[in-house]
C-alpha cells in the first residue's frame, strides 16, 4: 500500500507543477524515487493507453 501512496503522492505533485525537488522534500521521499516515477510516468503515460487511464484515476482521489 505504501507504494501505491507515494506513487499517487508524486503524481499529484507532478501535476500541480512541482519540480522534482519540491516533489521530494513535500512527500519526503529521495530526490532519486521521485525522478524514478517522473521517468515512469513519462515513459508509461505516453505509450499506454490502461497507465494513462489509471493515472487519471489516480488523479480524482
Amino acid at each position: 500500500m505504501r507504494y501505491i501512496t507515494n506513487f499517487r503522492q508524486v503524481f499529484t505533485c507532478k501535476t500541480k507543477g512541482l519540480t522534482v525537488q519540491e516533489t521530494a522534500h513535500a512527500t519526503k521521499l529521495s530526490q532519486r524515487l521521485v525522478e524514478e516515477y517522473h521517468r515512469l510516468f513519462d515513459e508509461y503515460a505516453v505509450t499506454n493507453a490502461s497507465f494513462d487511464a489509471l493515472l487519471k484515476g489516480l488523479s480524482k482521489n
